[in-house]
């Protein structure tokens, strides 16, 4: 993390692998929370006012894109799987599905009514799915 206003930099995260996804996730009343997914199949939510992870998830496979509105993160993995979270229990999944898309997932992105998401793929197809509350 790089602070514009004293150009000091900070490490506020690590993986055992390529971090692919960084997205902030930033609830009502509560202190901005940064999560981090990578190549080592692992979620991981970093406080910035702490070293070690908050909370790890462990996942299926490489992450490849993930996307935060919340209280929705969906994460997209290799083997076309989608991942998502509700926030207010943000270490399990409430839905794990397969990408409705026949190639590998390159972008994903929620929607700003925080009702379902985008999902892209190399191919250059999107795919547009709805989240059951």
């Amino acid at each position: 993390m790089f602070d514009i206003s004293t150009g000091q930099t900070t490490q506020i995260a690590q993986h055992d692998g390529p971090i692919r996804c960084i997205k902030f996730v930033e609830a009502e009343n509560s202190s901005p929370i940064v999560a981090t997914a990578g190549w080592d199949k692992a979620l991981k939510y970093w406080d910035l006012r702490q070293q070690a992870p908050i909370a790890s998830v462990a996942l299926p496979e490489r992450v490849y894109a993930m996307d935060c509105n919340h209280p929705l993160l969906v994460v997209a993995t290799a083997e076309r799987k989608i991942l998502i979270f509700d926030m207010n229990n943000p270490t399990t999944p409430f839905e794990t599905t397969e990408s409705p898309l026949k190639w590998q997932t390159r972008t994903v992105s929620c929607f700003n009514k925080k009702d379902g998401y985008s999902i892209g793929s190399i191919e250059g197809r999107v795919g547009i799915q709805y989240v059951d509350p």
